[in-house]
């Protein structure tokens, strides 16, 4: 499995570490003699570790401290030797003296960069080979301070910036940059990510270690983490970011559409995130007989509102975006085999039943559909119109077929809707749906009379005026296309006043993508909009009232391919 961690390596344009193999005790570490003081520091991963700590000295003398509740520990070490290796959660650090000394991601690089021919975790078990890696593990340290140091701006202190014996703060300094680079780590390399860039490449090869950084990329990290430098306080935290974790404390209905080489289905489940960004999964259920997850993630933000999965096992190919509103975030990811489209509604209260009354616009995928004993795939939209009793009538009804469309039949149900704004159907009691907290959008998961799982997207129109001026700007865009290309993906779509199109960035789950363009057009002023091109008269999306989201479905993808495709834009 992939070991991958949080840290940040940054500004050494080309280190090689000579040597990591060598050295003796007496060459390195002055230890012999008997301490009688204290070893404390805070245990951090961009959030204060929690539990316990644990210290071993030199002739493998074990102890403990609880970490308390702002990452801080101590450790008594009368009478025992130096050096000293030190651990918590999964992360290691050493020292051969008793000042400050903390836990956090880059010590633990330091200690296993440092531990060439051998793993961190064989040191601790044996820390008899301690003195011999010591003036490796200083001096990745000390390269390391030197190389982050032009990262922060200069209101923060340099005890923020010390990442291995300075006094930190929770959510501040390098801490603060723990929770916004990801790390993934495989064969002996180490890619540092911010927002899909590389800013290094960290190289083991014959016990020499080299990192190759990328000084454009470095820059526009230092920006990102503090956005706004004129705003830092003397403790050296930002000043408020558009996003911070705190965007992400409550409680959410998370809902997927997952589709594998063996099954396809929905799920969902509610989500409980508390300040430091760790989940809690509970009242899960699906339509294939998943459990909830039992190893609960724990989320980052960017300042950008880019959402990642950070640990236990960091999910690098998971990405995910908070809307401007706050009350939802959209995303993709798996692998090339495990294809999932994820929404998170953030709960409310006080929804009333005539919060469904309306017209929306109906945007939704079909998944394992069978007619004639063929399976099939398909997008499916159409007009909603509730009323105020929460009889619902849909009506304009078209899905996809091949390369083109067939109408279907209209079809009424029964809505409900509880106080905290989950929608139900009676007698259809797969259905379940949330209403956001601007009353916009209803996102709903079922499985249909015919065994079909679905997952649809109600927008709501009305009262506004709409025009193609209002699609102006950069949208975060995320899609899952169905069969053909059978693909989760998302890019940057850059839009003018015009409707022009560009989309760039584009990721995919297992093909590449090269930048393509295209035009909206016919934008109506109730907000629905279609596309010229070579989507043409295949492609009918929605923009919702608030003028920040839209939803549209498409029966091929851009290469004419027949693909059954949602497509989410947030701006």
């Amino acid at each position: 499995m992939q070991y991958i961690i949080l840290c940040l390596l940054m500004s050494l344009p080309m280190l090689s570490l000579q040597g990591c193999s060598g050295g003796t005790a007496s060459d390195t570490v002055p230890f012999a003699g008997v301490v009688s003081k204290t070893i404390s520091g805070t245990a951090s991963q961009g959030a204060a570790l929690t539990g316990t700590a644990y210290l071993k000295d030199v002739q493998g003398t074990e102890i403990r401290s609880s970490i308390d509740s702002n990452g801080r520990f101590t450790f008594i070490v009368d009478g025992m030797r130096a050096p000293f290796i030190l651990k918590a959660g999964s992360y290691y650090s050493a020292t051969e003296s008793t000042s400050v000394t903390n836990i956090n991601p880059l010590t633990d690089l330091c200690v296993k960069k440092a531990a060439v021919g051998s793993s961190a975790d064989a040191t601790y078990n044996n820390p008899a080979a301690l003195p011999a890696i010591m003036a490796n593990i200083t001096y990745i340290a000390n390269s390391l301070r030197s190389g982050l140091d032009g990262l922060y701006p200069s209101l923060v202190p340099a005890s923020q910036r010390d990442f291995m014996n300075g006094s930190l703060v929770i959510d501040k300094g390098v801490d603060l940059v723990f929770t916004r680079i990801s790390i993934i780590a495989e064969a002996g390399v180490f890619y540092v990510y911010l927002n899909g860039q590389t800013i290094v490449s960290v190289i083991t090869s014959n016990g020499i270690v080299t990192v190759n950084n990328n000084p454009a990329n470095i820059a526009s990290a230092s920006t990102v983490i503090f956005p706004n430098t004129g705003g830092i306080t003397d403790e050296g935290n930002a000043s408020t970011p558009d996003y911070a974790r705190s965007d992400l404390q409550g409680t959410w209905q998370f809902y997927q559409m997952i589709i594998d080489s063996n099954n396809s289905y929905w799920a969902r489940d509610l989500v409980t995130i508390d300040a430091n960004a760790q989940t809690v999964f509970s009242d899960g259920t699906n339509s294939h007989g998943r459990t909830s997850p039992t190893v609960l993630p724990r989320l980052a933000i960017t300042s950008d509102g880019t959402v990642t999965v950070t640990s236990p096992d960091p999910d690098a190919s998971t990405k995910m975006y908070m809307a401007r509103n706050k009350q939802l975030i959209i995303g993709t990811g798996g692998t090339p085999i495990d294809k999932s489209l994820y929404i998170m509604v953030k709960t409310g209260s006080g929804f009333q039943q005539s919060d469904l009354q309306g017209v929306w616009k109906a945007n939704n995928l079909i998944l394992n559909g069978t007619s004639s004993s063929t399976s099939y795939n398909v997008w499916e939209r159409g007009d909603v119109n509730i009323s105020s009793l929460g009889e619902a009538v849909i009506s304009n009804q078209l899905k996809s077929s091949g390369t083109g469309t067939v109408s279907t039949s209209g079809r009424s149900l029964n809505l409900s809707i509880n106080n905290q704004g989950v929608v139900t159907a009676p007698g259809f009691p797969s259905l379940h749906g949330t209403l956001t907290v601007d009353k916009s959008l209803i996102v709903m998961v079922m499985t249909n009379s015919d065994g079909s799982d679905a997952i649809s997207f109600f927008v709501k129109t009305g009262g506004t005026s709409f025009s193609l001026a209002d699609m102006q700007g950069s949208w975060r865009t995320n899609y899952l296309m169905l069969q053909g290309q059978t693909e989760w993906g998302r890019a940057t779509t850059t839009l003018d006043t015009l409707g022009n199109a560009l989309f760039s960035n584009i990721t995919q789950s297992s093909t590449v993508v090269s930048d393509f363009s295209g035009r909206f057009s016919a934008m109506s002023t109730g907000g629905v909009f279609s596309a010229s091109g070579d989507w043409s008269s295949l492609f009918s999306g929605v923009m919702a009232l608030n003028k920040n989201l839209m939803i549209g479905t498409v029966t091929q993808d851009p290469t004419g391919t027949p693909s059954p495709s949602l497509f989410i834009w947030a701006k």
